[in-house]
């Protein structure tokens, strides 16, 4: 029973062994992708930010229009309520 009991201690030891080497070796292999990629994204960086940067003065615009958009519509429509709301509110306050 000893024995059996050794010998999944060794296979458990050569199992963690092989896992470590794998991952190890994983690891160079992405350390190495990322050292060759990096000119590249030096490169494309700027692009990126001017994109970045389209993209956030889009929003802004699109959010400055629906803004704009919105008062034109609700501020008519509160100047027409006030229109008839203030002779009411007055006659209710001399009554």
């Amino acid at each position: 029973m000893l024995e059996l009991l050794a010998l999944l201690v060794v296979i458990a030891v050569v199992f963690g062994v092989v896992i470590g080497a794998v991952v190890l070796a994983l690891s160079v292999v992405k350390f190495a992708f990322k050292v060759a990629l990096l000119p590249l994204k030096i490169l494309f960086f700027p692009v990126v930010a001017i994109v970045f940067l389209v993209k956030a003065v889009a929003l802004i615009a699109v959010g400055a229009t629906l803004f704009a958009v919105a008062a034109a519509v609700i501020v008519p429509i509160l100047v027409v309520i006030a229109v008839f709301a203030i002779p009411i509110a007055l006659i209710g306050a001399l009554t």
